[in-house]
């Protein structure tokens, strides 16, 4: 009876169990994250009754959950999957809205830009035509503007959907920890309430949803996470122990942006793995479409730009003037696209003409028309000087170049540079410069033969295709010269200009010096000889030099010998030459372990004081060397700054000085051999008069000068400013021209000494306040008997030299009066005339150009058989000297063989070629069917000569950037005047090839010169695209949408809730329930009837 009860009973209360499970799975059908609970269901343990066990009822054991660890995983993958297509199709969306858009798009801007560039064409003058223009260029500027704001808006939005999105990351996997605190309360999953783990599964689906999970269960059922490929990996919760993600983003690119761990840690590190989730969609929008779309909005922006800056500034606006830029783009701002701006507001800037225009002559005879563009040519040939040369005309500064068999190409000129100069040291035998233009016009060097030519001029040595050459222009300058420059091929010294200042400081102007032209020691081997006719000196073509020893056998040449040689010709040339040799020994190298020296093969003695019989000091030394002059012909001295000069003995000034030792050297420290002399040419300006012209009873008065050599007027005043101060001015100029103090206690009534070389007597002490005007003029009068020959007048002229500045010679039997070098190239100025010189008052002065006001240099030219190696002997570099600027782009080469050194001073910048082509008109004149010339109307000068091509119309002339085009062939006769046009309100050239930029392929090429897509079509491939990306993003959702569907299915047969199967189980549980409660029934009522039974 017990038994039946109590087996009743158990099995009442497992059923109960079990409807309360079924009812509480049909309560939370429409939970979230519900797992679907069963009860698990265990049979009592049998008891034994007698040798038969017999049941003992049913107990519920657990309530479990339904769940399926790989469901779930797909689940949460799938999810991530899912998750990362949302972003990227909402914002692609908006993007592609947004570009191509009829209101935000940029196709009608544009195209309303470019049919408002047609306008202006179709009526250039119209300033309201110009002014629609630019306002439809602020329009389009202002579209760039909008579109980049709208990307602005969209990375801002991105930017805090990203910042939410790491913010609920780091906010689940926090309670995910709470979650595994939890768990730890029992040692197995079966143990845990279901709710928890429900609890934990909701949260990783909800955190799946932002980044895929790599997750590892504990037994106890908590969750390790990592964002990573592998568990270990980019861990972000384990335990109850969290990371905190970070997002960084890039300051440099702002679509930029890295997920971070632990960001505010000691050891951040950065979370690369990030590939599906909300997460991963977001960074993937920002750097494939927003990013994207970006770039090629400020490439397309900085292309417009360019392309019509570059037309507009070829242009000339409505006041004459080279077209400003009509965009720019504000370096400050985010991109080009949202730099954007507008710089004209002037309608009249508005550059509608063309820079060239091209004439056609009245008397053509063929029928041609011609047109002509602009399109600057890329460099081409050698680099420019700058970058082979250092700006250092020093020898020492020269760079070794090495002609091989082919002439050496050196560097190219730029036109616009101003006085260039460029040095051959030391040339050797065929050595030369040349400088030729790009056309082949030969400016400097020496005549190039035929087969040099064919070597030299290719396009790769910089020539023009087609160049020609000529030397119509070698060596010649000026009016006769290539476009009139100033050039000169040999050696030259120019005049330079000394600033001058008065007694207070104040400037004066400037005086110009002599010019003087030093060269170096001359050639010591196989000289013996100069052929008549190989220099030029001053235009002057010099004589033979060909000395004769008595005995008819011939000497090399000394220093001495060509001082002679020039000085020969001086009336002429007005140069006079010096010889000179010395030989300069520093402390350093003199060796005090060397006895032997042989000067000139004589043997300097040691002093006798020195017993070890060797030269003690540089001292010693020079008396040693003084002390045998006699016998050497050499004397020497120490300098103030303690180097050892030796040099010739006046009698034998410019001689060699052979210097020789012993096996270990000499005690000079310098290579034994001959030391040849060098000269000098310097040009003063001296007044020569023959003795015959002389009228020795006459004065002569000269001005006073100053101690910088600047005549001062014939009238001064002393003013003494205090009882110890005196002013002397020059009462012309109102310029103070000495001032000093002296002392009133040495007065005396004797004359007494004042600046300026002025004696003056006073009676009495002079008192502050007191002016004297003084005649300032040196008077050199002759005794009464008159001056007794030219010679006493030259002494008379040569005691005042400290205050004239004039000193004065004999020579050749007249007499010379010449400057100090304190004066320079000042006039020689006579105050009185006639006078003991037999000339007339006035100014002189042999060296003043006075058609020009300008002071010749000397210059040292070849003549018809001299080379840069004849120069070389003469001691002097060879120079291709440009004076003022280049005109055109010259190309600089070496011809000759061997190495040679090379250097050049320059100054200047680069002028702007296409500027200096529109001040440049030009006249193309077909001298045949197949042949023309290219003249500057400005200087006449033949600046090119080609041939033509009458089938090749299109671009069938081009000079430097210029491309003239035909209509038909022209003829012989035929002339086109190319010039720089200065009207442009009436033409329309410019603007047509600005129009035509719509049309223009300029994208996607490799540079910005050309492409295979016009802005137009560059834009709507970019819309495209971004519109492909979003298709393809969309078709991409819509498939793992499926997938999760799939996935969530699968999870649901597992663990979701069924009403149907629930329903069935609540019947089946309740009938079980109900049997239960029978048999306990039928056991109380067996129990009744047995209470009864009596």
């Amino acid at each position: 009876m017990t038994d039946l009860i109590g087996t009743g009973s158990t099995a009442v209360a497992a059923y109960q169990r079990a409807l309360g499970t079924v009812s509480n799975n049909i309560a939370n059908v429409g939970t979230d994250g519900y797992s679907r609970q069963e009860v698990v269901l265990q049979a009592n343990p049998a008891k034994k009754e007698g040798i038969v066990f017999m049941g003992t009822g049913v107990m519920a054991d657990r309530i479990k959950r339904s769940y399926d660890a790989f469901a779930e995983a797909n689940l949460r993958n799938s999810n991530s999957d899912l998750a990362s297509q949302g972003p990227m199709v909402d914002y692609t969306n908006r993007v592609v809205d947004v570009l191509g858009g009829t209101t935000m798009g940029l196709s009608g801007a544009m195209d309303q830009f470019f049919a408002s560039a047609r306008s202006v064409s179709a009526d250039p003058a119209s300033s309201v035509v110009r002014g629609s223009f630019i306002r439809d260029a602020q329009g389009l500027a202002s579209r760039f503007n909008q579109l980049s704001g709208q990307l602005d808006l969209l990375q801002g939005e991105t930017r805090d959907a990203i910042e939410n999105s790491v913010g609920e990351m780091n906010t689940l996997v926090k309670q995910l920890a709470l979650v595994n605190l939890q768990m730890t309360k029992n040692e197995t999953a079966d143990s845990q309430p279901p709710q928890l783990l429900d609890q934990r599964d909701q949260l990783l689906k909800e955190l799946s949803g932002f980044a895929r999970l790599t997750t590892s269960f504990k037994p106890n059922g908590a969750v390790l996470v990592s964002l990573g490929p592998t568990i270990m990996h980019e861990v972000i919760l384990d335990g109850a122990k969290t990371v905190t993600i970070g997002a960084d983003f890039s300051s440099s690119a702002s679509d930029k942006v890295a997920l971070v761990l632990d960001p505010y840690g000691a050891k951040p590190s950065p979370l690369t793995t990030v590939t599906s989730g909300k997460m991963a969609g977001l960074m993937a929008f920002r750097e494939q479409v927003l990013g994207s779309t970006r770039i090629s909005l400020d490439a397309l922006a900085t292309m417009l730009v360019h392309e019509v800056n570059a037309v507009h500034q070829s242009g000339i606006d409505g006041y004459g003037k080279t077209g400003a830029a009509l965009f720019t783009i504000d370096p400050s701002a985010a991109g080009a696209a949202a730099g954007m701006k507008v710089v004209l507001d002037d309608p009249m800037m508005v550059a509608a003409a063309t820079q060239f225009r091209v004439i056609e002559d009245a008397n053509n005879t063929g029928t041609a028309d011609a047109t002509v563009s602009y399109a600057p040519e890329p460099p081409q040939g050698p680099p420019p000087l700058d970058q082979v040369l250092v700006n250092n005309p020093h020898p020492s500064a020269g760079a070794a170049l090495t002609i091989g068999t082919v002439p050496k190409v050196v560097a190219s000129i730029a036109s616009g540079l101003h006085d260039v100069t460029v040095f051959l040291d030391n040339a050797k035998t065929g050595q030369e410069l040349q400088l030729l233009t790009r056309d082949g016009r030969q400016l400097l060097g020496t005549s190039i033969d035929k087969a040099t030519q064919d070597l030299l001029m290719t396009p790769a040595n910089g020539f023009a295709d087609g160049a020609s050459y000529s030397e119509a222009y070698l060596n010649q300058s000026g009016l006769t010269g290539y476009k009139n420059m100033s050039v000169f091929y040999g050696a030259k010294a120019d005049v330079l200009q000394q600033p001058v200042y008065d007694a207070v400081g104040q400037a004066l102007g400037s005086k110009p010096l002599a010019s003087s032209l030093l060269g170096g020691r001359i050639a010591t081997q196989q000289f013996t000889e100069v052929a008549a006719g190989a220099f030029t000196l001053n235009g002057i073509t010099l004589a033979a030099l060909d000395p004769q020893m008595a005995n008819g056998s011939v000497r090399s040449l000394k220093a001495s010998d060509l001082a002679n040689w020039i000085n020969r010709q001086a009336s002429q040339t007005n140069v006079r030459a010096t010889a000179s040799n010395e030989i300069r020994v520093t402390a350093e190298q003199f060796r005090t372990n060397l006895s032997t020296l042989k000067i000139n093969g004589v043997t300097i003695r040691t002093p006798t004081v020195n017993t070890d019989l060797k030269f003690h000091s540089l001292s010693d030394l020079a008396t040693a060397i003084v002390g045998q002059s006699d016998e050497t012909g050499v004397t020497a001295s120490v300098s103030a700054d303690g180097e050892l000069v030796l040099s010739n003995v006046p009698d034998q000034v410019g001689q060699d000085i052979a210097i020789s030792g012993n096996s270990y050297g000499n005690p000079l420290g310098i290579p034994g051999g001959t030391y040849a002399g060098r000269i000098s040419l310097t040009r003063n300006n001296e007044l020569n008069i023959a003795a015959e012209s002389l009228d020795l009873s006459k004065p002569l008065v000269l001005p006073r000068v100053s101690s910088t050599g600047m005549p001062i007027s014939p009238t001064l005043q002393l003013a003494f400013t205090s009882d110890s101060h005196y002013t002397i001015t020059d009462l012309a100029s109102q310029r103070v021209v000495a001032e000093s103090n002296y002392d009133p206690r040495a007065f005396t009534t004797d004359k007494t000494s004042l600046g300026l070389g002025l004696e003056i007597y006073f009676g009495k002490l002079p008192k502050a306040g007191e002016k004297f005007e003084i005649d300032s003029a040196i008077t050199i009068n002759p005794p009464s008997a008159g001056f007794q020959n030219a010679q006493a007048l030259v002494d008379a002229i040569n005691a005042q030299s400290g205050s004239t500045g004039i000193e004065s010679s004999l020579s050749n039997g007249g007499l010379t009066l010449s400057n100090s070098p304190a004066r320079g190239l000042l006039d020689i100025e006579l105050l009185n005339g006639p006078n003991a010189l037999g000339l007339a008052k006035g100014r002189y002065n042999s060296v003043l150009d006075k058609s020009t006001g300008e002071y010749p240099p000397i210059k040292l030219g070849f003549g018809a058989n001299g080379t840069a190696a004849d120069l070389a002997r003469l001691g002097f570099r060879t120079g291709a000297y440009i004076s003022g600027a280049v005109k055109d782009d010259l190309l600089v080469f070496l011809t000759g063989a061997g190495t040679a050194s090379v250097a050049a001073n320059y100054s200047g910048v680069p002028s702007d070629p296409k500027q200096l082509l529109r001040g440049q008109p030009m006249e193309l004149k077909f001298t045949s069917d197949r042949h023309y010339t290219i003249t500057d109307l400005n200087t006449k000068t033949v600046v090119a000569e080609r041939d033509f091509d009458p089938a090749q119309l299109t671009d069938g002339v081009s000079y430097q950037g210029l491309h003239m085009s035909f209509s038909s062939s022209p003829r012989a006769g035929d002339k086109f005047q190319l010039d720089g046009n200065v009207d442009g309100t009436g033409n329309n050239e410019n603007m047509l090839d600005l129009a035509a930029i719509e049309s223009k392929r300029v994208f996607g090429g490799k540079t910005l010169f050309g492409g295979t897509k016009t802005l137009a079509m560059a834009y709507i491939e970019q819309v495209n695209d971004i519109g492909n990306i979003g298709r393809q993003a969309a078709i991409a959702k819509a498939s793992l949408a499926v997938v999760n569907e799939q996935a969530v299915s699968a999870r649901d047969a597992v663990s979701g809730v069924s009403l149907d199967e629930e329903a069935a189980d609540l019947i089946r549980f309740q009938q079980a329930y109900q049997a239960a409660a029978k048999t306990i029934q039928v056991a109380s009522q067996i129990f009744d009837t047995i209470l009864h039974i009596q």
